[in-house]
């Protein structure tokens, strides 16, 4: 599926899910910061697996700290277009550096904290779950497909976390 105009395209194939079921994998997860670091590590294992665009394994290799890859600039990209972020088009058009962690075209520069930390503004606007976000990303392919027809109010009312 691509997204207005996005470079990343953010692809759903069916049969890839690798390993256990994702419920089982961050099952024992307690913290949202160890739900995240679960879903993040299965995430990249299962895009590993499948190379659907045969990339080098430098594309997960963090370069310039933790979570720095190209493929984790890739899953930021496609977040500002999923949680529609405003200010999004910041890193439109523009190419990852995956040794200094940012985007650039010409004299801007976008970091990858920046672009994290505008994510991160956007998920405690929306009052959705950061480890929802990512643990997203693990559904089998079916959930996942039939989430990409929800509306953007429904998508994220699925993002929250229920009320105890």
């Amino acid at each position: 599926m691509r997204f207005e105009g996005q470079r990343f395209e953010h692809v759903l194939v069916e049969g890839l899910e690798q390993g256990p079921a994702p419920e089982k994998s961050w099952q024992a997860a307690k913290t949202p910061e160890q739900r995240i670091a679960a879903a993040r590590a299965l995430s990249i294992q299962n895009s590993q697996a499948s190379n659907l665009f045969n990339r080098s394994a430098a594309y997960w290799k963090d370069f310039a700290g933790d979570a720095t890859s190209a493929w984790d600039a890739d899953r930021l990209d496609f977040l500002l277009t999923v949680l529609k972020v405003p200010g999004r088009d910041c890193i439109r058009f523009k190419e990852y550096d995956v040794r200094k962690a940012e985007w650039g075209l010409g004299d801007q520069r976008v970091s990858i904290a920046q672009v994290r930390s505008m994510i991160d503004d956007r998920i405690r606007a929306l009052g959705i779950s950061k480890p929802k976000v990512w643990e997203h990303f693990n559904l089998p392919f079916e959930e996942r497909r039939r989430f990409e027809t929800l509306s953007f109010e429904e998508q994220m009312a699925a993002l929250r976390e229920p009320r105890s």
